[in-house]
């Protein structure tokens, strides 16, 4: 949202709204650079300050946690935990996410997005708060 994060909670009271769902970043880009603290502290600031709760993320249109190939499911993986990151940063405590689209066979896509969501190559799980 033009002018920062904070604004979208004031534009919320602003038409009535007392719970939001946000994007933490542009859903059409795979990266974005990190949240400032100045970011952080302004948009944590307005939430007290507004009292919407709660307040909700949409992740990404592009992840695709189900996708065959290893490439695009670890890229979806490392996007999704940037997106996990920017919600506790924020104190967002949900995130929408569809897990991806159906490119093979049904019988796979369980498997394929319960190892998307389990312990990563580097042995770190994706373990957060946000849900």
């Amino acid at each position: 949202m033009a002018g920062g994060l904070e604004n979208v909670l004031h534009s919320a009271v602003q038409v009535g709204c007392d719970c939001v769902q946000i994007f933490v970043k542009n859903q059409r880009q795979w990266r974005a650079p990190p949240l400032r603290n100045e970011q952080i502290e302004r948009f944590r600031a307005a939430q007290g300050a507004t009292h919407v709760a709660p307040v909700i993320a949409h992740a990404s249109y592009l992840l695709n946690l189900a996708s065959p190939d290893n490439r695009a499911r670890l890229g979806s993986v490392r996007a999704l935990t940037d997106e996990l990151e920017r919600c506790e940063a924020l104190g967002v405590t949900g995130l929408v996410l569809h897990p991806g689209a159906q490119l093979t066979p049904v019988a796979t896509k369980p498997r394929r997005l319960s190892a998307a969501l389990g312990p990563q190559p580097k042995g770190k799980a994706l373990s957060f708060r946000v849900r």
